[in-house]
Parts: structure tokens; C-alpha cells; sequence
């Protein structure tokens, strides 16, 4: 499960009652830790690489190298990362010309507005993405400290319960297929 991310994505609409949902969380769950933040996710494909996308994430507390899987049902994908050095600052230029030696065939940014909500087992997020002039508002929640998948995933489903999802309306496709999916072969 170390390089595993189980997670269950929905996307919400303008209907979405953000201010409820926060209360929800704060009288239902004990909250470890929370924060806003902004985020920019830059994404990465590689020519003959089909099933990865790589992922150069920098906000105000971290910067990732991330490569995904991508494609078929979101909820368990593989997921690396490399913890890249804050000190240094945003290091998006260095992070593109190394993955111009992989032989990029096409890259694209997602900027976030993200809050996050940590439990001892969930990590819940609610972000508002940002790409090209289009918006999309998610809900995400991912398990943590699992030991095994099925554990996972019976974490998310008592976090949805709690907070009213239902997991049969998840979106199936992670955010850098609901944004770009037109670049993908």
C-alpha cells in the first residue's frame, strides 16, 4: 500500500453547500489538522508511456515529482513521490527540462484552491480547479494508514456516509483525465 492512493473523487456543482459541509466535518469527525492552500499541478506526458502521467506539484509547503497511473476507475492507482527541495523555490523550469529528456508529448497546468481536512484515517479535500478558463469544484476523500485495499476503501465509505455521499455517484476519472482527456491516446 506505499505507493498505493485509494480515493474516491465527486464533483460538486454551484448547488455544492461548502459552508454546511465544513460544519459537517468539524461536528462529525476529529479533525488532526487542517489548512488552505493554493496549488499548481503541472502534468506530464510522455511519448510511449500510456498508462503514467507525471505530475510537478508546487505550493507555499511543498514540491513533488509525482508519477500516477491513469485510465479505467480512479480509486486505486499507483502513486510516487519524489519530495523535490522547497528552499529552492518553484522549481517548475528545472522540472521541464527534465522531463524533456523523457520526450514530452504534451503538458498542461491545473492551478487548485484547496482546503484539507485530515483524520486519523482520511484525508478529506473539497478544491476548486482552474484550467484554460474552465472550473470544476470537487469533493475527494482518501484513505490513509490502510493496511490493506479493502480497508481503504471501507474507510471512504464510512467518510462519505458520515458527510452524505454515495459513492455510486464518484466520478471514475481523476482530474487530469476530467481536464485533458482530449490529449490522451
Amino acid at each position: 500500500m506505499k505507493f498505493k492512493e485509494i480515493e474516491h473523487k465527486f464533483l460538486v456543482d454551484d448547488s455544492f453547500d461548502l459552508i454546511s459541509f465544513k460544519k459537517n466535518i468539524n461536528k462529525n469527525i476529529l479533525v488532526k489538522d487542517s489548512y488552505r492552500i493554493s496549488v499548481v499541478d503541472t502534468y506530464y506526458l510522455i511519448d510511449g508511456i500510456e498508462s503514467y502521467i507525471y505530475r510537478h506539484r508546487y505550493d507555499s509547503k511543498s514540491q513533488y515529482l509525482t508519477v500516477k497511473t491513469f485510465g479505467g476507475d480512479n480509486e486505486e492507482r499507483t502513486e510516487v513521490n519524489l519530495a523535490l527541495f522547497q528552499g529552492e523555490g518553484d522549481q517548475r523550469d528545472a522540472v521541464d527540462a527534465f522531463m524533456g529528456t523523457l520526450g514530452i508529448s504534451w503538458s498542461g497546468t491545473i492551478q487548485k484552491d484547496v482546503e484539507v481536512f485530515y483524520s486519523e484515517d482520511c484525508e478529506i479535500v473539497h478544491y476548486l480547479a482552474n484550467s484554460d478558463g474552465r472550473e470544476v469544484s470537487c469533493v475527494e476523500f482518501e484513505s490513509r494508514n490502510a493496511k490493506t485495499k479493502d480497508e481503504a476503501v471501507d474507510v471512504l465509505y464510512k467518510y462519505e456516509e458520515m458527510l452524505g455521499f454515495d459513492s455510486n455517484n464518484r466520478s471514475r476519472l481523476s482530474i487530469f483525465e476530467i481536464f485533458f482527456k482530449k490529449y490522451i491516446k
